[in-house]
């Protein structure tokens, strides 16, 4: 995945550089400077990255699931 990719993917979902960093356990600025193009990350990183962007992805999809499947509206009676 590119730098802007992953940047795309992440805004997209509205999850901040700070979160990613701390699941990923990098520093931000790390980041930050990657995804605007200033640094090369190592390939290490790039999977540490990606793979603490998904599990916050699934993280919050399974609460978005939870969230909805609590707001069913109740069957009708007939």
């Amino acid at each position: 995945m590119t730098n802007s990719e992953f940047r795309q993917l992440r805004t997209t979902a509205g999850i901040p550089q700070h979160e990613v960093a701390y699941r990923a356990g990098l520093d931000r600025t790390r980041i930050v400077l990657w995804e605007r193009g200033h640094l090369q990350i190592r390939p290490e990183e790039l999977e540490v990255l990606e793979a603490a962007l998904f599990a916050i992805i699934a993280d919050h999809r399974a609460k978005l699931s939870s969230l909805l499947n609590d707001r069913k509206p109740a069957a009708a009676a007939v």
